[in-house]
């Protein structure tokens, strides 16, 4: 993997690690790893599906579409699109209202293992 470092002029963090993990070879990861991954997606978007139901996270929606700003990103749960950044609050609202941090137990426990 290269470096941080090796940013490039003009490249923020997020940019970095994208290409960072699109350039990797997926034989340097094991099979083990992979699958974390994999369940770790999964249980996000679960999260984010179901936590979209919340009164919390409706609340912040609807303050996030009625503040306005450029109809760019879609809410989960819901059809309308705000701006970019009023989305990473909605959405990111959506996944963690719920979420319980389970990844943080032993991967005996039948939640992280699927």
């Amino acid at each position: 993997m290269r470096n941080m470092a090796d940013e490039k002029p003009g490249e923020g963090t997020v940019q970095a690690l994208a290409r960072i993990v699109l350039q990797a070879d997926e034989a340097a990861f094991s099979d083990s790893s992979m699958r974390a991954a994999q369940m770790l997606l999964l249980d996000t978007i679960g999260c984010g599906l179901a936590g979209a139901r919340e009164e919390t996270t409706r609340a912040i929606a609807d303050v996030a579409v009625q503040g306005g700003g450029k109809p760019e990103c879609v809410l989960i749960g819901r059809s309308e699109k705000t701006s970019m950044r009023n989305a990473v609050l909605v959405n990111g609202a959506a996944v963690r209202v719920l979420d319980l941090n389970d990844y943080l137990k032993r991967l005996s426990d039948p939640h992280v293992q699927g």
